[in-house]
């Protein structure tokens, strides 16, 4: 039934239970009312969270897609690129997102180097493909090449911009020292003096070359070389980096046990080092050996067959009288390097990529990718001492207590 409001005039003269009756349906109306007031205003908000509930279903089911598809076909490589792609293009993504637009992005992946499928791919001698039943594996058997170690051992941050060049102030022996006066004397006078050192800021970078026809027909292949090219230029930096140190590091000199051991091993010759390095007031922390050298050094065997017990190296070989040691393929068997690398800090930029073209390269379909870092390593040469490079076999002669 409808309701019907009443005038004030018909509502005095109602009878107490007409008004009871009247002023019951009269609440029951206006709820109705805002009710329906309620709803009005809340329809179109509801119709756009069904369309961001749309929206969000959708873009589940396209990663549940992306993923299975990704599970089944795509190597780690792509995986990371799409990763890269999806960052780059994370703000355009979310302003539409938020503003209820359809949005879409076009993924141009980065080719690869510049060669078709004749020079970059080949087939071993005497291969030919099978007339049966064969599957291609797609996993890369790569060249293998040691790890990156030296970020670990010195000093490092990445910035942006790294300056052409460091600054770095040494001290240099002064005039004057602290004494015994007496009273009413003159003080000594005591002068400190400084040096400027400076370090060049250098750059590491290759590039790589690829046509189109490259791309369309390796697409699997091509997300592999790029991640192998940003090694190569990674590797070229820090190997440049260890040579920088190695080229500033001293030779090593004498140690309370030169001419004293009957039977001295590489472990003990990095402690003679390490000796060599404290006496000059610094704390050797790394010592950097071939891992072949490591394992010299520790198993050891007596003429019966018994292991050597060695207090001065751990089980595993990953401390030398507390120093930590560092396992690399990058040193050579038979030498060493050891010191107090806090002396080193060093300043570097990201992996910049850069492509384009050059040349006819338009004309031809063909496109140049560029990859770089900019890093500069500095110590004043009045630390240099701290680091010593050694000769393992030099060193342990010089230990060797000398025949009776």
């Amino acid at each position: 039934m409808k309701f019907e409001r009443k005038t004030l005039k018909q509502i005095a003269e109602m009878s107490p239970e007409e008004k009871e009756a009247y002023y019951t349906a009269k609440e029951a109306n206006d709820a109705d009312v805002r009710k329906g007031e309620i709803d009005a205003a809340l329809d179109p908000i509801l119709k756009g969270q069904k369309t961001t509930e749309q929206q969000i279903k959708d873009i589940a089911e396209t990663v549940n897609s992306i993923e299975e598809k990704v599970r089944v076909q795509m190597q780690p490589e792509m995986k990371g690129f799409l990763h890269t792609v999806i960052k780059e293009n994370h703000e355009a993504i979310v302003e539409a997102f938020k503003g209820r637009e359809h949005f879409s992005f076009t993924v141009e992946k980065v080719p690869a180097m510049h060669m078709t499928n004749n020079g970059t791919v080949s087939n071993v001698s005497g291969l030919t493909y099978p007339t049966g039943s064969f599957e291609v594996d797609n996993d890369i058997a790569l060249i293998r090449v040691p790890e990156n170690f030296i970020l670990n051992v010195i000093r490092n941050t990445q910035r942006a911009n790294v300056p052409e060049y460091v600054i770095k102030k040494q001290q240099v022996p002064g005039e004057g020292a602290a004494a015994v006066v007496a009273e009413g004397a003159v003080k000594p006078l005591i002068q400190k003096k400084f040096q400027n050192t400076s370090t060049m800021r250098k750059k590491y970078a290759g590039r790589i070359e690829w046509s189109e026809e490259f791309v369309m027909d390796f697409q699997a292949l091509l997300d592999a070389i790029i991640d192998m090219f940003e090694l190569d230029v990674l590797t070229a930096w820090q190997d440049g980096l260890v040579d920088q140190i190695e080229a500033n590091a001293t030779a090593y000199v004498a140690s309370s046990l030169d001419d004293t051991l009957p039977n001295p091993d590489n472990g003990l010759a990095i402690v003679a080092v390490m000796q060599q390095i404290k006496s000059l007031g610094y704390n050797p922390n790394f010592a950097i050996m071939n891992p072949a050298d490591i394992d010299a050094a520790v198993y050891t065997q007596d003429q019966n067959g018994n292991f050597s017990l060695k207090p001065y190296i751990d089980a595993s070989g990953n401390k030398i009288a507390g120093l930590t040691v560092i396992p690399t393929l990058k040193m050579n068997q038979g030498e060493a390097l050891v010191g107090d690398f806090s002396i080193y800090k060093e300043i570097h930029t990201g992996f910049i990529f850069r492509r384009g073209q050059y040349d006819d390269q338009f004309i031809r379909n063909e496109y140049t990718a560029v990859g770089e870092v900019f890093s500069v390593i500095n110590a004043a040469p009045a630390q240099y001492p701290a680091v010593v490079k050694i000769n393992l076999a030099t060193v342990k002669a010089a230990l060797l207590k000398p025949a009776a």
